[in-house]
């Protein structure tokens, strides 16, 4: 039975590759990026806030992160530069913002410390979902060349073997991207990786919200 079933597998993961995209469609990241590139449109007339970023995996820098965003708000840009990591290890609350700009050209990573942000990430009744964050507010700009890294691999290993939609499963898995009550929410040129589960949620937005994803590696 088992010898079977991998052998379906097998047949399916061959039938998948096989498949012929139609010409012109990328099929990499890095191709993808080639074919619809981002033009950084930094509006320097907008004061700039920039934090120190982590010095590695360990080094939780929310608080910093949360205070940047609260001295960019109301009219600012806060730079997270390119080649600086900036780790995330405790929930934020970040439906408080109003005409704000966020340029991601370094990574923003969250720490894969599954037992704290089961006790501790926010919920959702829907699918009995997980948050990492919750943004909101208005006229908030997420651009740049950066990543934005769930850093699912260990979610993936612990969650094998159950189902998401399981209403007994009690091992829960965060969204990379939540919004609620967001209205003119724009993600351009950003690099959506490795999310515990599901890559984005956005409810209870306005019309005027646009989501941009440049680029996801599920």
């Amino acid at each position: 039975m088992k010898s079977s079933i991998v052998a379906l597998l097998a047949s399916a993961a061959v039938a998948v590759a096989s498949i012929e995209l139609p010409a012109g469609v990328p099929r990499s990241l890095s191709e993808f990026r080639a074919k619809h590139q981002y033009k950084a449109r930094r509006d320097c007339s907008r004061k700039t806030v920039r934090i120190r970023a982590s010095e590695n995996d360990e080094d939780d820098v929310a608080d910093e992160f949360l205070q940047g965003l609260k001295d960019a708000n109301n009219g600012g840009t806060l730079l997270l530069p390119k080649g600086k990591t900036f780790m995330i290890g405790k929930p934020l609350d970040l439906t408080f913002l109003n005409d704000i700009h966020v340029q991601l050209d370094g990574e923003i990573k969250f720490t894969n410390d599954t037992p704290y942000w089961q006790a501790n990430a926010f919920h959702h009744p829907f699918q009995n979902s997980l948050m990492f964050w919750k943004w909101g507010g208005k006229d908030i700009k997420i651009h740049g060349s950066g990543v934005l890294n769930g850093n699912g691999q260990r979610w993936w290993n612990e969650f094998a073997g159950l189902e998401i939609l399981d209403p007994t499963n009690q091992y829960l898995r965060p969204v990379l991207f939540y919004a609620e009550n967001a209205t003119g929410l724009t993600f351009e040129g950003i690099h959506f990786k490795d999310s515990p589960c599901w890559t984005n949620f956005i409810v209870t937005c306005k019309f005027e919200t646009q989501l941009f994803r440049r680029g996801v590696d599920d």
